[in-house]
């Protein structure tokens, strides 16, 4: 995952980490540690941070599709 491409939606959206966890139903925690690198989300997961963000996956993981 791309944090920086997160950060700056979530920056863009004036949303925060904490809104982020609650609509997808996980701990605070588990989006610092994606956000941060430690740990990948599953695909599932990197799906519905996409259609939250109003995004494409492919924008959040840095990938060209």
């Amino acid at each position: 995952m791309n944090k920086n491409a997160v950060k700056t939606l979530l920056k863009s959206e004036e949303r925060t980490q904490a809104w982020l966890s609650r609509r997808l139903g996980v701990t605070p925690a588990s989006v610092c540690y994606w956000l941060n690198g430690k740990v990948q989300p599953k695909e599932s997961v990197l799906q519905r941070i996409a259609d939250i963000l109003g995004t494409k996956v492919n924008q959040i993981t840095g990938e060209s599709k």
